[in-house]
């Protein structure tokens, strides 16, 4: 139950980010949906967006049955330990339910994240 009605807050929010929000995009060609659930925000920005590869981070059974596309795939893992590399991260309704001290663990989790992606960047 949990994960569906993540899912329909995330419709809605979804709909007005790529539409109203648009310009935050510019320039992204990654994007990681941290704690993404089974990739409603993610599968909206990767269709708005179809030049950003989106990945979705959840936790193994969350995302069990998940499919992705052609710039949408599913990453099985936890956010304290790693975070894929990407240009943007997305918290969405993840900080919240975590102490300050856990926060700042993901932060930087986010920004070894986005760091690997500048990495790999300059070695090209």
């Amino acid at each position: 139950m949990f994960n569906e009605a993540m899912a329909a807050d995330s419709t809605v929010i979804s709909s007005v980010l790529v539409t109203k929000c648009k310009d935050i995009f510019h320039g992204l060609t990654t994007l990681v949906d941290v704690g993404g659930g089974i990739g409603v925000m993610g599968r909206a920005i990767a269709e708005a967006f179809p030049h950003i590869n989106c990945s979705i981070l959840d936790l193994p059974h969350v995302m069990a049955a998940c499919e992705g596309s052609e710039n949408l795939e599913f990453v099985a893992g936890e956010m304290f330990q790693a975070i894929p590399s990407a240009d943007a991260v997305l918290l969405k309704w993840v900080l919240h339910d975590w102490s300050n001290e856990d926060c700042s663990k993901i932060f930087n989790r986010c920004r070894e994240g986005i760091a690997s992606k500048e990495k790999l960047r300059e070695e090209r």
